[in-house]
């Protein structure tokens, strides 16, 4: 499992008010052109939102030149849903089966967050901005510890 954040050099102008969604060839993409200027939002913001061909893999670029690359995977089993991590303290669930999981659809939610639908009917999870650069940054490290609780409940990652 591989999470990166790293700094990128920003390219191209930013086109004010320009928010879309297409569906190319390297797969989806969401270009966030304008800054993001709600006083109750995070110091970062996603500049562009892309879903790898094989759709397995999501990269956001943040207005600051740091680019996570999320695999699906990690995504759908830390997944912010109330499915996932349950509706109180101690109710957080392990969902094995999923590394093959991949990701069927990326929509905007308001100014702060994305849903994303994953292939195996999940779609309940929304994606703050700041959720995605956490799982930028301590991606692998929350990555292991739901590895090491697969083993301790006799789980695997593959589907059975």
């Amino acid at each position: 499992m591989v999470t990166t954040a790293r700094r990128v050099k920003q390219m191209g102008a930013h086109h004010p008010g320009k928010m879309s969604c297409a569906a190319q060839e390297a797969g989806i993409v969401l270009d966030f052109g304008r800054q993001l200027t709600d006083a109750n939002m995070s110091d970062f913001w996603p500049s562009e939102l892309k879903v790898s061909k094989d759709r397995q893999m999501l990269s956001v670029t943040f207005n600051d030149g740091i680019v996570a690359t999320l695999p699906a995977e990690l995504l759908r089993v830390l997944s912010p849903s109330a499915e996932v991590q349950g509706h109180g303290p101690g109710q957080k669930v392990t969902v094995p089966g999923k590394r093959d999981v991949a990701i069927r659809a990326v929509a905007p939610t308001g100014n702060y967050a994305v849903r994303i639908a994953f292939d195996d009917g999940h779609d309940s999870g929304i994606f703050t901005w700041s959720y995605l650069r956490e799982l930028g940054e301590t991606g692998e490290a929350k990555f292991a510890e739901y590895e090491r609780e697969l083993t301790q409940k006799g789980l695997s990652r593959d589907h059975r």
